[in-house]
């Protein structure tokens, strides 16, 4: 499933996992729960949080990572 990357203005970078065929929203709402004193149901922030575009965490190389290159060697 792919992660999305959002930010709120006050509680910072949150994750959200989307299904593939779902489409990515520009904008969400913070899902962050507030603490409350004597508030029997929590309160969530909600704020608007703009979608984030992050690089990918992997890296492509090209003819490969060169491991067992000398493999053919006698030692």
């Amino acid at each position: 499933m792919p992660i999305q990357v959002y930010k709120c203005p006050k509680h910072g970078e949150w994750e959200l996992f989307m299904a593939f065929k779902d489409d990515v929203k520009p904008t969400n709402k913070c899902p962050h729960s507030l603490p409350q004193a004597g508030q029997r149901f929590p309160q969530f922030c909600l704020r608007i949080s703009k979608h984030i575009l992050k690089p990918i965490a992997a890296a492509i190389v090209s003819g490969g990572t060169g491991a067992g290159k000398d493999m053919h060697l006698k030692r």
